[in-house]
């Protein structure tokens, strides 16, 4: 069934009452499915099963793209002494992002390269502060951000409730 043929049947009848077509197992917003060998991605590598999977010799870049963080602490207090917004910066392994200043949205768009096999063994550990003169304050983490086969074929990668970062999103590029 074409987009467009599914499009308007989900619009028209609802997904539950009209099946995909013959032979179309896609599900919309389902992560994409592996590869059969022979058509495996550059990142890809056949396995002797006949499908790709991802080469753990493949590089990626692991970036940090945005966030979302709390509007206090979690004692209450505000991030700054005269009550602004946390200057946040994120600390992945030992690279250091830019700080933005005063947001509880910030955005990066900054990160590291790894191989397959790091990303998918050890993960990267991930801790987001806020900069200020005296000492940063611990907005988040640490925490070891380990990304699946499945994160690294949809590119994309959020993370919730890491202390008071709501949430993080990460892409991961193939390179």
């Amino acid at each position: 069934m074409g987009m467009f043929q599914r499009l308007l049947a989900t619009t028209l009848f609802g997904a539950t009452l009209l099946g995909m077509g013959c032979g179309d197992t896609t599900v919309p917003g389902a992560p994409p499915p592996a590869n059969k060998c022979g058509s495996c991605a550059r990142y890809e590598s056949c396995l002797s099963s006949g499908l790709c999977g991802v080469n753990p010799n493949s590089t990626w870049a692991f970036t940090a793209v945005s966030a979302t963080i709390a509007t206090m602490k979690t004692d209450g207090s505000t991030w700054d002494t005269l009550g602004g917004a946390p200057d946040p910066f994120v600390q992945i392994d030992t690279k250091k992002t830019t700080t933005k200043q005063d947001t509880f949205s910030p955005a990066w768009q900054e990160g590291a390269i790894y191989t397959a096999t790091t990303l998918l063994n050890q993960g990267v550990q991930v801790t987001v502060y806020d900069e200020d003169i005296a000492a940063n304050d611990l907005i988040g983490g640490p925490v070891t951000v380990r990304p699946t086969e499945t994160d690294l074929r949809t590119g994309t990668l959020t993370v919730k409730n890491i202390g008071q970062v709501q949430s993080i999103n990460f892409t991961l590029i193939a390179q």
